[in-house]
């Protein structure tokens, strides 16, 4: 009995920490994928068309249904227009519970110079969870407190966001859940007005420094702040040889810290991957996650 006590509070406080930490989604390539933070990122890309999918493995498979989180997304960009479009879908998975997001972006930018844009960007969509404890293994399959239920809520999200960009540098800001219908509380938002909510706040920027025709240095700093939670605060760097290979480190205020490498298996296809530990976890339960990101160009495909 004092086992089972004991499994079930480890397992409250993993899932109560796992939704502080994961309202936003997670991904150690964050310069790669910012899309799926930033609605103004949508067209930020050299090429026109292009496709990225990300998927998490967490806890290294060391527990039976740990975290994996699978992220899509794409945009188009209408050059003549100075607009682009843009879509995600991302998919968490923990143990009973799930959760997907199907949103839409929208970007359009106004050149202030000859180098820099500025981008501004819109984004609509549903989020929807589910709670299904048929997916638990329960040691009394008689117990009322764990029968069978399939809860499920639905509700729209709207985020905005801008994005400096030039030829080497960007900075941008988002709030990626700006306005939501928050009929079951998941936010702490019950009864509050629009600008009392509780929202995500996220800042990202990142430098290519030109070492010489061969080689880059790319450093990245990504900020997390949830009004009741400290200010999350990632920062990487990476090494490219140009359009072949690249390597790079993460540290985060979080303690995730992450090493991570990627090679371009084509003019198309770029494939990275990325090994996430927590400086925290305990020998005996390696709270580890792998991380894999293929990134398409797809332009003159279609």
């Amino acid at each position: 009995m004092i086992r089972i006590l004991v499994s079930v509070a480890l397992l409250c406080s993993l899932s109560i920490e796992l939704v502080r930490a994961q309202q936003m989604p997670q991904t150690v390539n964050f310069m790669y994928n910012q899309l799926i933070y930033n609605p103004a990122a949508a067209g930020m890309h050299e090429t026109d068309f292009n496709a990225n999918l990300v998927t998490r493995f967490q806890w290294g498979g060391k527990l039976g249904g740990g975290p994996i989180s699978n992220m899509l997304w794409a945009d188009y960009k209408f050059a003549q227009k100075r607009m682009a479009a843009g879509l995600n879908v991302n998919f968490d998975k923990f143990g009973a519970t799930s959760n997907l997001d199907v949103l839409g972006n929208y970007s359009y930018y106004i050149p202030l110079s000859n180098k820099l844009k500025l981008y501004m960007g819109l984004r609509a969509g549903l989020s929807s969870a589910r709670l299904n404890t048929a997916d638990l293994k329960a040691w009394d399959p008689d117990d009322v407190v764990i029968a069978a239920s399939d809860v499920r809520a639905t509700y729209p999200k709207v985020g905005a966001g801008f994005q400096l960009l030039s030829k080497n540098y960007y900075v941008g800001f988002s709030l990626p859940d700006f306005f939501t219908v928050d009929k079951y509380n998941i936010y702490g938002n019950k009864d509050k007005s629009l600008f009392q909510k509780r929202r995500n706040y996220l800042f990202m920027s990142g430098y290519k420094w030109k070492i010489n025709d061969t080689y880059d240095l790319y450093p990245n700093v990504r900020l997390i702040y949830f009004p009741g939670n400290k200010i999350r605060a990632d920062f990487n760097t990476i090494f490219e040889i140009t359009d072949y290979f690249w390597f790079g480190l993460t540290y985060s205020t979080s303690r995730n810290h992450a090493i991570m490498a990627g090679t371009h298996i084509s003019s198309r296809v770029r494939f990275s991957y990325a090994f996430e530990f927590n400086a925290k976890a305990n020998v005996n339960l390696p709270l580890s996650t792998h991380e894999i990101n293929i990134m398409l160009n797809l332009d003159d495909l279609f």
